[in-house]
């Protein structure tokens, strides 16, 4: 089901933007903009925002409030975060006409049990986690699921050409693309330990009573 979602927003009439005063207020500069549509300097509430961004991310439409007036279709195109705190510092609302097809990012829900991972010990690798698609905004998705169970040896893999996708939909990312595989385990190898040689001992050297070693006089080295 896709997920439905209202964020009330302000215009901000101001052009320099006070980070520091809007963060103490708890709110985020955005822009909204669309095709054809003028661009519109906005502040949303942060709080509001990370919500709305946790709950539909950038793959769903939601109604977006402005001062109030009736809402307008959009989605949240691209947000700027903190990279100290994780937290959003900016976002794009892009609106959209419901007639038009537009590219979004589709998450990928992975189901099964490979079974190169668990007969064969293998390790599974995710080589993507979004499709980029067109459509149109009323037939934007949850997910695309991609199953695993098929995975049953290490040449085995999942590719883009593998997953269902709705006919209507076109298909951006290339459709080879990797999108999933088992590889063999790494196993460490021990490198066996020479021993050193030991030095033979002069089968001539003797010792005398002081513990020093003496040589066989006729080889006058020692004494």
């Amino acid at each position: 089901m896709v997920k439905k979602k209202t964020l009330e927003v302000q215009t901000r009439t101001e052009k320099k933007v006070n980070y520091k005063d809007l963060r103490k207020e708890g709110k985020v500069p955005a822009v909204a903009y669309g095709k054809k549509i003028e661009n519109t300097n906005l502040i949303v509430s942060a709080l509001e925002l990370e919500k709305a961004y946790a709950e539909v991310g950038s793959a769903h439409l939601i109604d977006l409030k402005i001062d109030g007036k009736d809402p307008v279709k959009a989605i949240i195109k691209f947000v700027q975060k903190d990279p100290l705190r994780n937290t959003i510092t900016h976002a794009d609302f892009y609106r959209v006409n419901m007639q038009e097809k537009l590219e979004v990012e589709t998450p990928l829900h992975f189901i099964g049990e490979p079974r190169a991972v668990k007969e064969l010990g293998g390790v599974l690798i995710k080589s993507m986690e979004s499709l980029l698609v067109r459509c149109l905004p009323s037939e934007l998705l949850d997910f695309i699921e991609v199953d695993l169970s098929g995975l049953d040896s290490f040449e085995a893999s999942v590719k883009v050409s593998d997953l269902k996708i709705p006919a209507s939909f076109e298909l951006i990312t290339q459709s080879n693309a990797l999108v999933a595989s088992v590889v063999e385990p790494k196993v460490a190898v021990e490198e066996p330990v020479v021993a050193k040689p030991v030095a033979e001992a002069d089968p001539k050297a003797t010792k005398g009573a002081d513990g020093k070693e003496k040589v066989d006089q006729k080889k006058g080295d020692k004494k």
